[in-house]
């Protein structure tokens, strides 16, 4: 997209013939465009873990149907405890959504926050990371035990922009002027890459705790490198900032 000066990372390798897991940290709307960017040719076309309440917007909602996505809600603990029910719900909808991507290599995407990041959610819920919200690692959980035997790593990809002009209107507007894109790989344990009913969840918990804290440390050196790139609109990209141009 012309205008937009977008660090990819070009080592992310070109692996098509297997599945594989992305997991990415979520400040806006754009997110899920700059993620389909980076991993487009070099793995099967992600599909995105959505919240249902999503599927009403215009445009968004009958194009991630179409290519797929699954839905799920999002129940309150409060309503889990008066319906336990309702936990189950989203683990079926997992199972039913997963199955298919079993036959034939696909990649599964996730926000593990769940939600965007703002100042204020971090507040609210006393967060210990300094750039990331807390975790929902349950659903993780649910797509390993889903499709067991079919991911071995994680495919990490820190996402910093170079301001906050970052809404989806902005992004039609060609005014996303800066987004950088860091990618890691994330080895799981062997327990988890056969997840069954032996492997304790807390265990996985506690595990996908330590990766989040690794995550947030690697995004604060992801983002002081950032700050340090140049970036000047309307002029060449100079070539040791390693900037591509869309």
């Amino acid at each position: 997209m012309l205008g937009m000066h977008w660090q990819l990372d070009q080592q992310l390798v070109k692996r098509p013939d297997t599945w594989h897991l992305v997991i990415a940290n979520h400040r806006y709307w754009v997110d899920a465009f700059v993620v389909l960017i980076q991993v487009q040719g070099r793995m099967p076309m992600p599909r995105i873990f959505m919240k249902d309440s999503l599927a009403w917007l215009p445009l968004v909602g009958s194009a991630t149907k179409i290519m797929g996505f699954p839905q799920v809600k999002r129940y309150s603990k409060a309503k889990i405890a008066k319906s336990p029910d309702l936990a189950l719900h989203d683990v079926r909808a997992t199972e039913e959504a997963c199955q298919p991507l079993t036959l034939q290599p696909s990649t599964i995407m996730t926000f593990a926050e769940g939600t965007r990041f703002s100042a204020r959610k971090h507040r609210q819920q006393a967060s210990p990371y300094k750039h990331l919200l807390r975790p929902k690692a349950g659903g993780m959980y649910r797509v390993l035990k889903a499709m067991p035997g079919c991911f071995h790593e994680v495919t990490d990809l820190n996402i910093v922009y170079g301001d906050d002009r970052n809404s989806f209107w902005d992004l039609l507007c060609g005014q996303v002027s800066a987004v950088q894109v860091k990618v890691r790989s994330v080895k799981l344990p062997d327990s988890f890459k056969t997840m069954n009913d032996q492997v304790e969840k807390q265990a996985f918990y506690d595990w996908f705790n330590q990766y989040w804290r690794d995550k947030d440390r690697s995004m604060s050196t992801d983002v002081l490198h950032w700050s340090n790139v140049e970036i000047q609109e309307k002029e060449p990209i100079k070539k040791e900032n390693g900037l591509q141009n869309y």
